[in-house]
């Protein structure tokens, strides 16, 4: 005895047992493999997790510069504008203007000064008229505008540029190209200029400019280089009003501009701003500074009556779509989570479970030698800490050095979450096997499906609240509102954490029911198969009544991942969809060819080779009276219903017409009498506020005589009908019966063309005619222009990323599942070799339980996606990224989501086959000597 006592102190023993230190030096020598597997997925999922918010961050930072460059100008820029006189009094001309201009600069917000570019000043006379240009129907208006450093932003096409006149000679002028053709003035024309006081005011063409770059932020104001035409009485009556460039010198001065014309200026001054200088720590100051900017510099169209320069910017509307979509792209990318972090999930706890199996027979040999269980945990504590801390750590410092210093806090947050998980699950595993009976290492017991009266509360109570938080994001959306100033509503939309969990309920809900109805499904599989011949099936089926439970983990895997992977695919066709359907009611068809200055089209768009066909469409501005109101101004839309049925037949845009509409025996006297009104169809501000219903009459002046009309129908919105005061549609046939002696030529026409017609669409209009006349909005441009946002690119991009991150995931746990099953059974295998069974039949053996795994959770997982799909989909607020206050609907397209499930299932079935395969060709003997 005194002998043993001091071997048992130098094995590291006593009275109680080994040190937890040589426990954990014995377990860390152990397994070595298992050890670099787990330290290698640490690594792997600490890069994920702490790279998902770097990239989401930096996409954020990413996409408000991009969505304002793809904002116009006149809407991205910050513009202030003040009516005022410019006397001259300084020695330098527009010295004061500038001065002001620098004072506006230095008085703007600290966040929204530091996003100043460059600044741009213009001063501008009223409008003139061109008494010259008078008669026949038109009219000409130009306004002379003087506009400091603008010589390097233009290029003379012939002429010179303006300069200063002494004396009470013509001013010179300079005109752009679209003005002067526009205008009907060329180079060396002079005339007079009528001012307000009735002073003739002499100017005389000297050159002809266009843009260097038209495109750039300088041009936000259009006025100098596009002038703007009114055309009435198709053609008989055009007003052009263009802005003339002048020389700087000219303004002030006894023989100025100023003095000559004798009224206020309009003073601009604009902002360029360069947004990719923002990031995520200026973007909340912005707006706030913005609103508070709005307040002390407020909007007024008529701003002659004060000093306080007038604010005019879209910026705030589109920092609030900016929001929105940030708060959907947050909403949306949080449940595609999902799929990858219960795959991780997973696959740390089957690797830790598999070091833990591995290292049983050492931990029985260690209880054997009076270790006691809190020793052995403590010694699996620190080895697993050992092993997953340094991973961590590592992936946590590439992904810092990669993204920054300024992510060390958020990345080392994830870093240890990930280690804690890592580490408890080894803690858990472990924990697990001590539990298990000292007997045979692997005893024959059936799967755990039933957990008495406890489990069965606490699954009703999950899958209960899964079913009232269903029935809770329906009535109210994933996206909640924050208080905080913005643009119009006054509020920040935000993620909801609360509604978002909801989706998480149901598929941590679904995977329990799948969980449990395995086992149950298998044993009745098994039934039905024992009453048929066939030893493989009777055999294969027969697994969870022998301990083949352990495939329960990788189908909860599967079916969560193939359940995410089903949500994406409805997510991405939800929005694809709705993009579609916002493309058709924007443009109406698949072009829509208007002109550009509201003259008649110059050309007839049927004559063009390759056109199926197209609908003409004559606008004309007009005044309803009926209902609630007296005038009403809208705009009139006279269209062929016959041709336009032709043009939208089978499309998203086809139906909204009623069939009154559709009659072609229109008579002399449609709409001209109360007896026999014309039928009109009231879309957007023409339905909502004249509160008139379908059958009663009105009045409208557009269209010449006709002036009796009737409601046919009621439409919040028509395809193609963009016109923000309203409109009324009535058929181009009918006005043509009742004016038989006028001529309607359309300005507007839907066309019906493929998208490879594009190209010669352009060249016969835009091309023939010049951008000026022509313009042409084309579906799939409308469309392209929404998937470019770069918030919906990058949520589409993310769904797809973590469907992959969440396949690779699943396929391990699928593979390390397969492998520890087959290895457990190496014995069994062995002596149904030696019964006689075939190695074909123990591969079917194989096959048909794993094969019941992979049916199940394509099941499983194709409702459950659709599920979630149904539910989430509503409340993500997509329509944010389409048309904000359009609820988008799931649209489950069922050939994709089956081939999204299928794909997944035929991939996990080749995993278990390649991993079965490799396990079959080990030695079965000493699997079956261990056994014996």
């Amino acid at each position: 005895m005194s002998r043993a006592a001091p071997r048992r102190r130098q094995d590291g023993s006593g009275n109680g047992g080994p040190r937890v230190v040589t426990l954990a030096r014995l377990d860390l020598r152990a397994d070595r493999s298992g050890t670099a597997s787990l330290a290698v997925l640490v690594l792997i999922t600490t890069v994920l997790a702490a790279a998902v918010p770097v990239v989401f961050t930096r996409s954020a930072d990413a996409a408000l510069p991009a969505m304002m460059a793809a904002a116009p100008a006149l809407q991205r820029d910050l513009g202030f504008t003040l009516e005022d006189r410019i006397d001259g009094s300084s020695g330098d001309p527009l010295a004061d203007v500038m001065a002001a201009g620098e004072e506006l600069r230095e008085a703007l917000p600290p966040s929204v000064a530091a996003l100043v570019d460059h600044g741009v000043v213009a001063a501008d006379t009223v409008a003139l008229e061109a008494s010259e240009k008078a008669g026949d129907g038109f009219r000409a208006w130009l306004r002379l505008r003087a506009q400091p450093n603008i010589e390097q932003r233009i290029r003379y096409v012939s002429g010179r540029a303006p300069a200063a006149v002494e004396g009470m000679g013509p001013i010179e002028i300079a005109l752009s190209t679209s003005t002067a053709a526009l205008a009907r003035s060329g180079l060396d024309d002079a005339f007079a200029l009528d001012p307000e006081l009735g002073i003739l005011l002499p100017v005389h063409v000297v050159g002809i400019f266009e843009a260097i770059d038209p495109s750039a932020d300088d041009w936000a104001d259009r006025a100098l280089l596009e002038p703007t035409v009114i055309n009435e009485g198709d053609g008989d009556r055009i007003e052009v009003t263009g802005t003339a460039l002048i020389a700087t010198e000219q303004v002030p001065g006894e023989y100025g501009v100023a003095a000559r014309v004798g009224s206020s200026f309009r003073l601009a001054w604009r902002f360029i701003l360069d947004w990719q200088r923002t990031d995520a720590a200026t973007r909340a100051s912005i707006i706030n500074d913005l609103a508070a900017l709005r307040v002390s510099h407020p909007f007024s169209g008529e701003s002659s009556d004060t000093t306080v320069p007038s604010l005019s910017t879209g910026l705030l509307a589109i920092l609030e779509r900016y929001a929105r979509e940030l708060a959907a792209a947050q909403a949306a990318m949080t449940l595609a989570l999902i799929g990858p972090a219960c795959a991780a999930l997973g696959a740390l706890g089957m690797i830790a479970a598999t070091i833990a199996r591995r290292r049983q027979d050492g931990v029985r040999l260690l209880r054997a030698r009076g270790a006691s269980d809190g020793q052995v945990l403590t010694a699996r504590a620190i080895v697993a800490s050992l092993i997953v801390l340094p991973a961590a750590l590592v992936g946590g410092l590439i992904v810092v050095v990669l993204a920054g210093a300024a992510w060390l806090s958020t990345v080392g947050t994830i870093t240890l979450v990930v280690a804690g998980v890592a580490v408890g699950l080894a803690i858990a595993t472990t924990a697990h096997r001590l539990r298990e009976s000292d007997g045979q290492l692997r005893q024959a017991r059936p799967a755990v499906w039933w957990g008495g009266p406890r489990s069965l509360v606490r699954d009703g109570l999950l899958i209960a609240v899964a079913i009232a938080g269903v029935i809770w994001i329906g009535q109210r959306g994933a996206t909640g509102r924050a208080e905080g100033p913005t643009g119009a509503g006054g509020t920040i939309p935000e993620t909801d954490p609360l509604l978002l969990l909801v989706p998480v309920l149901v598929a941590l809900a679904g995977a329990l029911i799948a969980w449990r109805a395995y086992v149950p499904i298998v044993r009745a599989a098994s039934a039905v198969a024992a009453a048929h011949p066939g030893f493989v099936a009777v055999h294969a089926l027969r697994g969870p009544a022998r301990g083949a439970g352990s495939l329960q983990v990788p189908l909860v895997v599967l079916v969560v991942t193939i359940a995410v992977g089903v949500f994406s695919a409805v997510v991405v066709a939800s929005l694809q969809h709705e993009q579609d359907v916002v493309a058709w009611r924007t443009v109406g068809a698949d072009y829509r060819v208007e002109s550009a200055t509201r003259q008649s089209l110059p050309v007839v768009l049927a004559d063009v080779p390759g056109v199926e066909a197209s609908a003409d469409v004559v606008l004309r501005d007009g005044i309803l009276s009926g209902g609630s109101v007296r005038a009403l101004q809208l705009m009139g839309a006279a269209l062929d219903v016959d041709a336009y049925r032709q043009v939208v037949a089978g499309t998203p845009a086809d139906g909204p017409i009623p069939d009154a509409l559709w009659t072609t025996a229109w008579t002399a006297d449609s709409g001209l009498t109360p007896e026999a009104p014309i039928p009109a169809v009231l879309v957007g501000e023409a339905a909502r506020r004249p509160d008139l219903r379908v059958g009663d009459p009105f009045e409208l002046s557009a269209f010449g005589a006709p002036s009796h009309y009737v409601v046919a129908k009621i439409l919040p919105e028509f395809p193609g009908a963009t016109s923000p005061k309203g409109t009324v549609i009535v058929p181009l046939g009918a006005i043509r019966a009742a004016e038989p002696d006028r001529t309607f030529v359309a300005d507007q026409s839907f066309v019906r063309a493929p998208a490879a017609l594009g190209v010669a669409l352009h060249e016969a209009t835009i091309g023939s005619f010049g951008a000026p006349n022509v313009g042409i909005v084309s579906r799939a441009d409308v469309r392209a222009a929404m998937e470019a946002d770069p918030l919906v690119r990058d949520t589409s991009i993310g769904f797809g990323l973590a469907l992959l991150v969440a396949v690779a995931f699943s396929m391990l746990v699928v593979a390390v599942a397969v492998v520890r099953d087959v290895a457990g059974r190496q014995a069994e295998i062995a002596l149904l070799r030696a019964l006689g069974t075939l190695p074909r039949q123990v591969l079917g053996v194989i096959g048909v339980e794993q094969g019941t795994v992979v049916i199940t959770a394509v099941t499983g997982g194709l409702m459950l996606g659709c599920l979630m799909g149904i539910v989430a989909v509503p409340s993500l607020g997509l329509d944010r990224f389409v048309r904000p206050g359009r609820i988008v609907d799931a649209a489950v397209e069922w050939p994709v989501v089956s081939g999204v499930a299928l794909s997944q299932a035929v991939l996990a079935l080749l995993v278990m086959i390649v991993a079965t395969i490799a396990v079959r060709r080990r030695d079965p003997v000493p699997a079956m000597m261990r056994d014996a």
